[in-house]
């Protein structure tokens, strides 16, 4: 007889609902990860409610608000979690001292899911692996002096007019990367919470159901390109 993996009930749901979200995207929409979980719940009907409705909720609250600067002066509201990952012995692994918040969803979804986070990270120093608007994804991102910054003795621009030069001139050098992968974006943030040492930072988000390696590669030359111009 042969052994079967058992799953409990969580992580049955888990699968069930990463298979809708892969569904929706054959046909061109990605679900974020509470709406997965509230298709889900809509087919299974009463059966599993209490369940679903619990892990919808904790899903939904996943991370935290974070300004966004977008192009043309814009600027939008991106719900983040960052995922610490740990690659000290050549190999991606969840770093479990600075993943002490994460739900054990969420990481049974992470562990699932890390041979597919291992082929999409290339570069750990300039990505992250992170949860935007419920959705798992690669975060590119590059950040930049400004006169506030610490230690910045010779640069003269400000924060405001960086942030409004990367909106006006990085940011649509993104774009066509970014459009070629369902659900991709990018955004300027300055907040304490995720910048350091008050630098503003270029993040371009792919998300990992959608993403290739080139096109994380793509996306990290442009950022490059811009910061360090030859």
């Amino acid at each position: 007889m042969k052994n079967e993996i058992t799953q409990s009930p969580l992580e049955q749901a888990h699968a069930k609902a990463t298979l809708i979200g892969r569904l929706f995207e054959r046909h061109g929409t990605t679900l974020s990860r509470a709406q997965q979980f509230e298709a889900l719940a809509y087919v299974e009907g009463a059966a599993n409610w209490h369940m679903l409705s619990a892990e919808l909720k904790a899903q939904s609250a996943r991370g935290v608000l974070v300004k966004a600067h977008l192009a043309e002066g814009q600027t939008s509201a991106w719900r983040i979690e960052l995922v610490h990952l740990d690659d000290s012995n050549g190999s991606l692994r969840l770093d479990k001292a600075h993943n002490e918040k994460l739900t054990q969803a969420t990481l049974v979804e992470l562990r699932r899911e890390m041979r597919n986070i291992e082929r999409a990270v290339l570069q750990p120093d300039i990505q992250h692996v992170a949860y935007v608007d419920d959705v798992l994804g690669v975060l590119v991102e590059q950040e930049f002096e400004s006169a506030e910054a610490d230690g910045a003795e010779t640069c003269e621009e400000t924060e405001a007019a960086c942030v409004q030069r990367l909106q006006t001139h990085l940011l649509p050098r993104l774009s066509p990367v970014l459009k070629a992968v369902q659900g991709a974006r990018a955004a300027v943030v300055t907040d304490d919470q995720f910048v350091w040492n008050g630098r503003p930072t270029c993040w371009a988000f792919l998300p990992l159901a959608a993403v290739t390696p080139d096109d994380v590669n793509q996306a990290i030359d442009i950022v490059q390109a811009f910061a360090y111009p030859q």
